[in-house]
């Protein structure tokens, strides 16, 4: 099995003060590696898709608390549509300063706009182009190294009239932060509080078989659910990241399978999601052992829940024992994975408490990988499972896993 590895993903936050010292969000920076710069050669395009599949995908609340991600977009992400990808109350919208104020951005901003996304000018020049743009804008950040403070403050005074906060960033001395609040900045970003705050994180990955399955079938159209869905159940990571995604989305309710999750997102949501995944596989190496003992714990599970005429439970006991690993991949708490997924109550209590008929056959899974036949016999008599049965379904299991692999 043809695997592609590196297996942490990096970024850096830099918080966003007020006035009196509490945080009121962070800016996420593009990052590739230890290097706590911004790296030669990416595009601002690409490190957007980047900062969205690597960490978005993946459980960002906890870098970011409940206060909102700045997240640059350039011109060409706005207009593809790009932060409409984000949940409205996680991010504020960053329009680069590269950006020209066309109609066509305008009809973007606006329509962001009215769905409830806060948008920011980064690194502002004020010009009479702007002006129709204003009442859209919430906040403008100025580069007060590369504007004066008299600019910036003229040009605030000049803009009361709008609903908008002034950011100061590049505060780099206790007297520009002075300067700042004086000139009427109500929000502070630089060095003077703080470097940017790399953070290294472990990046779920999978087979390059499984990845160029998923990009052949997300290119034709109509799209076969059906065959996606049986990709994404042949991968921890996919289905992990498929989850985020949907809980990102906004569900209401429970996720009790994967192809539940697909059928919520509908066909462009589905797309943007697999093509995000793609990208955030790319570049990862690490050999995924873990992810070959999870998808032989949810066949297993699946073809018992099945044996035992338990059908209405096969595929949460799947899902259940596909995620079973997800701790160990991502070094985070089973019980907090379970939590921010937002899975059915009895995915969570047989991941957590190894409860009911699910988490019963969780267990026996378990101890099958250590040949622990002493704790199997009291659960599978609970069962009315015997040695025998356990044998062949493990038989069956394997048998299928190779053909897949």
């Amino acid at each position: 099995m043809q695997t592609n590895l590196d297996t942490n993903t990096y970024i850096a936050r830099q918080p966003i003060l007020e006035v009196d010292g509490h945080v009121f969000g962070y800016e996420l920076l593009y990052r590739n590696s230890m290097a706590n710069r911004y790296p030669q050669g990416v595009a601002d395009t690409e490190a957007t898709a980047r900062m969205y599949a690597e960490h978005f995908l993946g459980n960002i609340a906890g870098l970011l608390g409940e206060t909102p991600a700045f997240i640059n977009f350039d011109y060409d992400s706005l207009v593809n549509g790009a932060a409409m990808d984000f949940p409205p109350q996680a991010i504020v919208v960053e329009i680069l300063e590269t950006c020209p104020p066309t109609e066509e951005l305008f009809e973007v901003l606006s329509a962001l706009k009215s769905q409830g996304y806060t948008l920011a000018l980064d690194d502002f020049t004020p010009s009479d182009e702007w002006q129709s743009f204003y009442p859209l804008i919430d906040i403008i950040k100025f580069d007060i190294q590369s504007l004066s403070m008299i600019k910036c403050g003229l040009t605030i005074r000049s803009l009361q009239g709008y609903d908008i906060r002034f950011l100061a960033e590049k505060v780099e001395s206790y007297d520009e932060f002075e300067a700042a609040k004086k000139w009427g900045f109500e929000l502070f970003q630089g060095y003077f509080f703080t470097t940017p705050q790399l953070i290294k994180r472990t990046r779920l990955s999978s087979s390059t078989e499984t990845l160029v399955s998923l990009s052949k079938l997300i290119a034709s159209t109509p799209l076969d659910y059906n065959k996606i869905t049986n990709v994404i159940n042949q991968s921890a990571s996919l289905s992990y990241q498929l989850l985020r995604y949907v809980n990102n989305a906004g569900l209401v309710g429970e996720i009790t399978s994967v192809k539940q999750a697909l059928a919520y997102l509908g066909d462009s949501k589905v797309v943007k999601y697999c093509s995000y995944a793609l990208l955030s596989q790319l570049g990862s190496e690490k050999p995924p052992v873990l992810q070959l003992f999870a998808l032989r714990r949810a066949r297993l599970m699946y073809l018992t829940m099945r044996y035992l005429n338990q059908e209405s439970l096969a595929e949460q006991a799947y899902l259940t024992g596909l995620l079973s690993l997800t701790d160990a991949m991502l070094d985070m708490n089973i019980e907090d994975i379970g939590q921010s997924l937002k899975l059915d109550s009895a995915i969570t209590s047989a991941l957590v408490h190894h409860s009911g008929k699910i988490g019963a056959t969780l267990q026996i899974t378990k101890w099958l990988e250590t040949n622990d036949w002493v704790s199997i016999e009291p659960v599978a008599k609970q069962l009315q499972l015997s040695e025998n049965d356990i044998i062949a379904l493990a038989v069956e299991s394997d048998l299928w896993i190779c053909d897949v692999f």
